[in-house]
């Protein structure tokens, strides 16, 4: 009996075919994914969640499928710094050839554990003042990423068109977080280029943050303009409690609580886009570019949002100037 060339085809296939079942049926695994990588968080918060999808979603994008072509190990410290320690520890014994970290104090302990891994960096305002290099272009060369440093005077000019005479301003802040004290430093400095003061609470952990932020509504400020850090990112709740209760507009440098309605305003650095941003520098690297040569960047897209709805609630008038400089403006 002869077989054609194309029923020996017909045939290698089934046997092919065969022989994947029966190692299915044996219990066989599918081949480990090609890359490993982690992702470590300072803290759990709004931002933190935005940067991971936007990492997942910028390889996604670029045809990376999650459990085919790469392996996402996601920890998060939650704010504690002898864990942070302990997971840095691990991620260095590990096998992932690349870590992404969120936040200035995951940045910081990657400085510190990970010099024997490429670590790509987001949610970072000031990466030079943390440690990471002298400049964005002379940086450590296991090192890149995005910073997300707030825009000050974006959120002073929207202060002014929804409140022209507006006298004053407050934050919680965290002295021990440099990100923090860098923010509150920016904000305070834009906020006096025009005439405005800055009232400022200090936190020192997520229990302390209610009071703190019941003691700055207290001071009658006009605005509670909540910088974005990662003590007070993980306790915002306190913070809208309390702006509530005292009848005072809250503004925001995140995007998420403007969309819940928690925030009447928001002058936000897309965290989301943070994350593709830090991906797409990720992909370079893993294409065979040295993250020595890669300068950190800015991330690429800031929005202003207003929430009509949670505006309203807080009996703030919404000026035509004001709703001319946002991006987006909600209903509720």
């Amino acid at each position: 009996m002869r077989t054609s060339a194309a029923g020996l085809s017909r045939l290698s296939r089934l046997v092919l075919l065969a022989g994947g079942l029966l190692a299915a049926c044996k219990g066989g695994e599918p081949a480990p994914a090609a890359h490993s990588f982690v992702l470590v968080h300072s803290s759990d918060s709004n931002f933190s969640e935005e940067a991971q999808q936007g990492i997942i979603d910028g390889l996604t994008e670029a045809g990376w499928v999650r459990g085919r072509d790469y392996q996402l190990l996601v920890r998060s410290s939650q704010g504690d710094l002898a864990n942070l320690n302990s997971i840095m520890d691990a991620t260095a014994a590990g096998p992932a050839e690349l870590v992404f970290v969120s936040g200035t104090p995951a940045l910081q302990a990657a400085l510190k554990k990970l010099r024997g891994k490429t670590v790509v960096f987001t949610n970072s305002g000031d990466p030079v003042a943390a440690g990471a290099g002298k400049s964005f272009t002379d940086h450590l060369p296991n090192v890149t990423g995005i910073a997300t440093m707030s825009d000050f005077a974006g959120m002073v000019r929207l202060v002014k068109a929804l409140q022209p005479g507006a006298k004053r301003i407050g934050t919680v802040f965290t002295p021990t977080e440099v990100n923090s004290v860098i923010y509150r430093d920016g904000l305070k400095k834009a906020a006096l280029s025009q005439g405005i003061a800055l009232e400022d609470v200090a936190a020192y952990s997520t229990s302390e943050v209610r009071d703190a932020a019941d003691a700055l509504c207290g001071r009658r400020v006009d605005f509670v303009c909540q910088i974005a850090d990662n003590l007070t990112g993980a306790a915002f709740a306190s913070i809208v409690r309390a702006s509530r209760r005292a009848k005072i507009p809250l503004l925001a440098f995140v995007a998420a609580p403007v969309l819940k309605g928690e925030a009447a305003a928001g002058v936000a650095r897309d965290y989301h886009q943070a994350g593709k941003d830090a991906a797409a520098l990720a992909l370079r690297i893993l294409k065979g570019e040295s993250p020595a040569a890669i300068p950190f960047a800015h991330v690429s897209r800031t929005r202003t949002i207003i929430n009509k709805a949670a505006a309203s609630a807080c009996g703030l008038a919404l000026p035509e100037a004001a709703l001319k400089q946002a991006d987006e403006v909600l209903e509720r």
